[in-house]
């Protein structure tokens, strides 16, 4: 589904002429299909949404992180850049969870596992139910928190 929503945007970019979009949707679609090579699949093959989630979200920490060096440096190109860049790439992304829902999923997980004293599972568990719907920094930081009290 994601790949046809990728491939629906780059018509619709090259219908608009919008050479930005354009720009940066053919880049997304080429981590995409640099993925399927690296990984021996076929070009044409449809990747499943979680891998291209996973792909994206990759790729939009790196964005966040070039936003906040440019709003560091005050450089305004690069801070309209990484912001539309960021635009685009959470337009293909889930809604991310809010604190709250996290911690309901977090105590489900300790609910269903009360003798699980390993932290590492409970985050990994976590983490799979979660999937790309929130920062896993936040999800171990809210973990950690919840099982020191």
């Amino acid at each position: 589904m994601l790949e046809n929503q990728l491939n629906q945007q780059l018509k619709q970019a090259l219908i608009n002429h919008s050479s930005q979009e354009l720009s940066y949707l053919r880049f997304l679609k080429s981590l995409v299909l640099n993925y399927k090579v690296d990984h021996g699949l076929d070009r044409q093959a449809t990747l499943d949404d979680s891998i291209i989630e996973k792909i994206y979200v990759t790729e939009l920490k790196k964005t966040e992180d070039n936003l906040s060096l440019a709003l560091k440096s005050s450089q305004s190109e690069a801070i309209k850049q990484a912001e539309f860049e960021k635009y685009i790439l959470t337009s293909f992304l889930p809604e991310p969870l809010s604190d709250q829902e996290i911690n309901q999923i977090i105590d489900e997980v300790i609910d269903s596992n009360p003798e699980t004293t390993n932290q590492g599972l409970i985050i990994k568990e976590v983490i799979t139910k979660i999937g790309s719907r929130a920062d896993g920094a936040k999800v171990v930081r809210l973990i950690k928190d919840k099982l020191t009290l």
